[in-house]
């Protein structure tokens, strides 16, 4: 990963200073360690943290168009570069080096606004456009790699991460109490919030361009339900394995060592395999595990390991020391209750002594309908209704035949919640940490009475009536798509 920050100054604004941005880039150095650079004039400040995984010598950033008007800051990788830089020479573009970088600036200049379309990848980036005074940010299509901005009338300015923000400006530090509500609810913020007022991300498949005081915030891409598919069942599969395929070898271009978690699913034992089936040498996999015994993927994860050959390391995690905990939320800047992040944030650790580049079988779930929860919304649902005159006494038994039914037998206030929710907004009872009836217990009557009303299932529901869909189990898979995919994971 690398780190990118930069600033717009608006109107007649006090001139940029560049050693606060140079203080925004030192908050970024975890993420960047290898090279740094800068662009500043009057108007702009743009900097980078860069970790080197293609072009390592002529990759250096920001990366500059032909007659030097244009330049990028990339945090990510465009994986087709390749075919996209060949493209853009047969177009008439001049690209002077091998990274995947530079196809971005001359991608703009051929398409303006519309280059993201183009770009297939894991990417937040920073066009600035001299000759039009003009700012381009922009997120992935599934918000693999963070972006976060603060807009007010003197400066724009953004990075990669909240701190970087914050060492800009450390007065932007007032907390969003509709955003910590959000939090109680989910366990994450979802976007646009985050759990400061001032500070927003960029959604996920967002681009937000700035021009002299005129900013425009829009989606660049969505998930397209109305398609026509293939073919038959027997097309539909063999077009899926073929994306898959050739998603997995674009990401092995790299000039440095990559690997890949294994966990001993479907998920990530797919990427491993693919892995192996294109990679010259063995690939080294890696597990994390822990000694109680409990429940523990490393015996599946080794019977995979073992049939594709791979190099397999292995992590046993016997404790979680404080300091750890503090390390881990220093990284988040805002807090996540997943209990996943400790381990995963470990592993990673581990992970960096071997290799700089790992691919997961995250977002399958949200692809394939992986998570529990679809099946307990399609049982839940089939019980909704029972006649006005009996809903009082029906509900709570119905609730426990439902729950028993699914092994989850606390569930049943959870049930009567999802019953009492419009079908858009239903989801957030499935998913929630906290229900409403037990955030408000948790707050003191002053706060209450002074705190904005809870729109977290509002949320849920703007998506599931904007998607395409017509079936209710592909609407839920897009809210996860659109919200838990990026913010949480």
């Amino acid at each position: 990963m690398c780190g990118i920050c930069g600033v717009v100054r608006l109107g007649d604004a006090a001139e940029i200073d560049v050693e606060r941005l140079r203080a925004m880039m030192e908050t970024l150095k975890h993420r960047g360690p290898d090279d740094e650079g800068i662009f500043a004039n009057h108007q702009v400040a743009l900097g980078i943290r860069r970790l080197s995984i293609i072009d390592l010598e002529g990759g250096h950033q920001p990366i500059f168009n032909e007659d030097q008007t244009k330049c990028v800051v990339l945090n990510g990788e465009i994986y087709n570069y390749v075919e996209l830089g060949r493209d853009l020479e047969n177009r008439g573009h001049t690209l002077r080096t091998q990274s995947d970088t530079e196809v971005i600036v001359h991608a703009y200049e051929e398409w303006g606004d519309l280059c993201v379309e183009h770009l297939r990848g894991m990417f937040s980036f920073a066009v600035w456009d001299q000759m039009e005074n003009k700012l381009l940010i922009a997120r992935d299509r599934l918000g693999q790699k963070p972006l976060y901005y603060s807009l007010n009338d003197q400066r724009l300015v953004f990075a990669s991460e909240i701190k970087a923000i914050l060492a800009w400006d450390p007065t932007l530090r007032s907390m969003d109490i509709a955003a910590m509500d959000d939090y109680l609810t989910l366990g994450y913020v979802p976007a646009p919030r985050t759990m400061l007022k001032e500070i927003r991300k960029l959604p996920a498949g967002y681009l937000l361009t700035q021009k002299g005081r005129q900013h425009t915030l829009r989606p660049y891409w969505d998930l397209d339900f109305q398609a026509q598919a293939p073919g038959a069942w027997p097309d539909c599969l063999e077009q899926m394995g073929e994306l898959v395929q050739e998603s997995v070898r674009l990401r092995l271009r790299s000039d440095v060592p990559l690997g890949a978690f294994l966990s001993g699913g479907i998920d990530s034992g797919t990427i491993v395999g693919l892995m192996s089936r294109y990679s010259q040498q063995p690939i080294k996999t890696f597990s994390v595990g822990f000694p109680d015994g409990g429940v523990s993927e490393l015996p599946f994860a080794k019977i995979l390991s073992e049939h594709f050959g791979t190099q397999h390391y292995e992590l046993i995690i016997e404790g979680c020391a404080p300091e750890i905990v503090e390390r881990l939320v220093w990284h988040l800047d805002e807090p996540i209750a997943d209990p996943a992040a400790v381990p995963t944030f470990l592993l990673s650790k581990f992970v960096k002594e071997h290799v700089k580049v790992i691919l997961t079988g995250e977002g399958g779930d949200e692809l394939f309908g992986g998570y529990d929860y679809y099946r307990v919304d399609r049982w839940a649902n089939r019980y909704q209704f029972p006649p006005a005159p009996l809903r009082r006494v029906a509900l709570p038994l119905r609730a426990r035949a439902v729950n028993g039914a699914l092994r989850r037998p606390i569930y049943h206030a959870r049930t009567i919640w999802f019953w009492s929710l419009p079908p858009g907004s239903q989801m957030v009872s499935l998913v929630a940490v906290l229900t409403v009836e037990e955030k408000r217990r948790c707050y003191h009557p002053s706060f209450q009475a002074g705190a904005p009303r809870s729109e977290t299932a509002e949320a849920f529901s703007r998506h599931y009536h904007r998607c395409q869909a017509q079936d209710r189990l592909h609407r839920l898979m897009y809210i996860d798509t659109k919200v838990w995919l990026p913010d949480d994971l």
